[in-house]
């Protein structure tokens, strides 16, 4: 069979290959007799001819010539004598041409070596200009010509080998950018950045956490100079809130982080506020040790217009480090920004409201078999995720019951903007420890009683954490477990019709 196989590729590639020179041999005599070979006085033409319908004006008078099919005054005896170009076979002979590099390089596409002679350097300045590599890693229809594949063979030592210094090379103009997207812009971090996040394993031993090269030569100073440059390169920050809050609602803040990839070094942020509008004075607000968001209390009235001054920190946590607020770190990195947002009197008037039998029945039948088993190990399937569901930004506290006992509760924000995750979180607020440990049981035990009960509740607040929801979920749903089983028996049974 393998024989078979190499037998069809080479077949292949000499098919292509013959086809590449057939297309621009045909292109280059195409293009010759477009150019050259409508020429006065050539095989049978004539002598003098009209540039601009090529009329015969042989036997004309002297000059100036009218052309009589025309009416084109010809001035001078070398425009009548112009070489006519057939423009549109001429283009048709370039695009030929063109053609045949893409018929050279078929079979390589096919077998996945497209970019197999491309400089590593190039292969890096791609990376930001194709599609992210993390969706073309897995599946029958993963594109093995990405520049991040050819990339990681060239790592894995499966292609064309690296020395030591292309190694180094590599790393700093990754830790350069490009063009295309600067060092830690976004950008960078999902293409550039994510790549290299997958590949670091490659630079260490994970028994001893010393870096090496990818052959397993030790570590040295210029690797490891090289890493702390990328280490430097820092998540760029776009804090944004919502344009409106809802009067005596709590207000997040998003500084624009998201998790490097890149290398491993833990962050954290901190945040200088200087607040006007809801008061005669500025405040000052200081926010310490948090990631991505943080949320303030309540503040201002409806029709207040909040200015907000805020000044952002990097600061790297060493690993043998803990958090200690009386003790911060200094700060990597500083920025300033200014955002705003304003105050209105009700959560109608910040958010879009929803509510329908249909997520009832949807929510009850994607969380209450789980409910006996865990209070935190829920997956919201894509296939809750029907069309009505898709842009609805979901904040639900789901608590149970024994009869009238409490055992547990959990939140959940979740949000699919065409059909893709916007984000899923699940905490434990509001379960002691202790429950946490009898839930299991505890909820066991009440199943077997048939006393199990749930409470899905719509927390649009919790919901509005998600930024881009727009619209949310307000609801409350009150079940027994057996009635729930009704519920997902019905569910099931319209499925299947």
């Amino acid at each position: 069979m393998d024989t078979d196989s190499a037998a069809a590729r080479i077949l292949e590639c000499m098919i292509w290959h013959a086809a590449a020179i057939t297309l621009l041999i045909a292109g280059i005599i195409l293009f010759l007799w477009s150019w050259f070979w409508d020429r006065p006085n050539f095989r049978g033409r004539p002598k003098h001819r009209c540039p601009k319908c090529w009329y015969d004006l042989t036997d004309s008078a002297s000059l100036p010539i009218t052309c009589p099919e025309c009416g084109r005054v010809c001035k001078t005896q070398r425009s009548t004598t112009r070489t006519r170009r057939h423009k549109r076979t001429a283009l048709l002979a370039i695009l030929l041409v063109l053609a045949s590099p893409i018929a050279a390089l078929t079979p390589a596409y096919h077998n996945g070596t497209l970019l197999s002679k491309v400089p590593t350097g190039v292969l890096v300045q791609l990376l930001p200009i194709t599609p992210e590599w993390r969706k073309h890693l897995r599946g029958p229809n993963r594109n093995q010509n990405h520049p991040g594949f050819e990339l990681s063979r060239r790592l894995s030592g499966n292609t064309k080998p690296m020395a030591n210094e292309e190694y180094v090379e590599l790393i700093n103009t990754i830790a350069e950018g490009n063009l295309f997207a600067k060092p830690g812009s976004p950008r960078w971090a999902k293409t550039t950045g994510d790549w290299f996040g997958s590949q670091s394993f490659r630079f260490e031993d994970f028994a001893t956490g010393e870096q090496h090269y990818p052959d397993g030569t030790p570590a040295d100073q210029a690797l490891l100079d090289a890493f702390e440059r990328l280490a430097n390169v820092l998540p760029q920050w776009d804090p944004k809130t919502r344009a409106v809050w809802p009067e005596g609602e709590v207000i997040t803040l998003w500084s624009g982080y998201e998790h490097p990839s890149w290398f491993s070094s833990q962050l954290y942020e901190s945040a200088t506020l200087i607040i006007r509008g809801h008061q005669p004075e500025p405040e000052r607000v200081e926010i310490k040790d948090f990631l991505s968001h943080f949320q303030l209390k309540a503040r201002g009235k409806s029709g207040d217009h909040i200015e907000c001054d805020i000044t952002l920190n990097y600061h790297r946590v060493p690993p043998d480090w803990g958090w200690n607020p009386e003790e911060p770190l200094p700060p990597i990195k500083t920025e300033q920004f200014s955002i705003s947002w304003d105050i209105v009197s009700t959560m109608e008037d910040a958010v879009r409201l929803v509510d329908s039998q249909e997520i009832h029945e949807a929510l009850i039948v994607h969380t209450a078999q789980a409910i006996p088993q865990s209070l935190d190990d829920f997956e919201f399937h894509e296939d809750f995720l029907e069309p009505q569901f898709d842009q609805i930004g979901f904040g639900v506290i789901i608590q149970v019951y024994d009869a009238d006992e409490f055992l547990g509760q959990s939140e959940h924000r979740w949000m699919a903007n065409k059909g893709e995750w916007i984000g899923r979180i699940t905490s434990m607020i509001g379960t002691p420890w202790e429950k946490y440990t009898e839930y299991t049981q505890r909820a066991a035990d009440a199943l077997s009683r048939g006393s199990l009960r749930l409470k899905i509740i719509g927390d649009p607040i919790l919901a509005m954490e998600i930024r881009e929801a727009q619209t949310v979920w307000k609801g409350e749903i009150d079940i027994t477990y057996q009635e729930a089983l009704v519920v997902i028996d019905q569910y099931q049974a319209m499925e299947e019709q």
